[in-house]
């Protein structure tokens, strides 16, 4: 099974209390062009240590949702900076950012 990893991409990263500081220790960063396309036209579900689950939806034109079971919502763009991926949020434009991504498993 293979398992897409990232760390600190905002906002909903900045609702949670409690970010992982360290990628497990197989996980491996991918090239620009791998880490888009492992996430373009994709829906990945969170659920942090705290705060509400959430859904983040990365279409392939490069815009973003992101949806919180508490019912925050916001859309911005996204794109990929080496291996991180970046996003600039319209509600939330302080949550932007961008955080590193790495694959873990076969």
């Amino acid at each position: 099974m293979r398992l897409l990893t990232l760390l600190l991409c905002a906002p909903m990263w900045a609702l949670a209390q409690s970010v992982p500081t360290d990628f497990p220790a197989d996980a491996q960063p991918l090239a620009p062009d791998a880490l888009r396309a492992a996430i373009a036209g994709k829906s990945f579900g969170a659920k942090p240590a705290q705060g509400p689950s959430m859904r983040v939806e990365y279409k392939a034109n490069g815009w973003i949702f992101v949806e919180t079971a508490s019912g925050f919502r916001d859309t911005g763009t996204w794109r990929v900076e080496g291996s991180s991926v970046c996003a600039t949020w319209q509600r939330n434009p302080a949550g932007s950012g961008c955080g590193e991504a790495r694959l873990t498993g076969e």
